[in-house]
């Protein structure tokens, strides 16, 4: 079994559990060198399968590296998705999250995690601590708000903000912004006249 079919693995299991009440679950163990794990796609659609949940146990991959779940159902996230302790890529976009879990902190690996188009009216403070995060991408969500915290994040190289007209910036917030646009990172945000652009604030 390699990770390039791993997402077929994942949706037999869950039609062998929904019809013929088969209560097997993967507990990934079997597979201890998986890297990557495609539930879902912003560009091919036939790789997602409106997955409503993500169940603890795939949080028990170690090795994991990318996790793949855009354009789903997904309404929460377990706590024990801060166990993917190697993970690196981590893409929700197109989802139902109204909040991300606290534990997402303790992914210290991870280097992109995009949430775009989702339902989040808050995130953790615990982002901050994300340290070697390089591309953050929250457009297109209810956000008024973001979390002092965030900017402990010094090492974007690509921050997507657009398409959120409630979101209110700090004045350090909007400093940390235009430290990230003057150090080279591509900055997506809103302009007060509600044309998104990339430009100092």
């Amino acid at each position: 079994l390699n990770a390039k079919n791993i997402h077929w693995v994942m949706y037999v299991h869950m039609w062998l559990s929904k019809y013929l009440n088969y209560k097997y679950v993967p507990t990934f163990s079997e597979i201890p060198l998986l890297k990557s794990i495609v539930l879902g796609s912003a560009i091919h659609p036939e790789y997602s399968y409106n997955v409503k949940e993500i169940s603890v146990y795939l949080c028990k991959s170690k090795s994991l590296e990318k996790l793949y779940l855009q354009n789903n159902l997904i309404a929460e996230l377990p706590e024990e998705i801060g166990d993917l302790e190697n993970l690196k890529d981590l893409k929700l976009g197109g989802n139902c999250l109204k909040k991300l879990p606290k534990t997402i902190g303790n992914l210290k690996n991870l280097e992109i995690l995009t949430a775009w188009s989702n339902e989040l009216v808050e995130i953790p403070p615990e982002i901050g601590q994300l340290s070697n995060l390089k591309g953050l991408s929250f457009w297109g969500n209810p956000l008024a708000k973001l979390p002092e915290e965030i900017t402990k994040l010094t090492k974007l190289e690509i921050l997507e903000l657009g398409l959120m007209p409630n979101l209110i910036l700090s004045p350090s917030q909007k400093i940390w912004i235009n430290n990230l646009i003057e150090s080279g990172c591509d900055v997506w945000l809103d302009e007060p006249d509600n044309s998104s652009a990339t430009a100092k604030v």
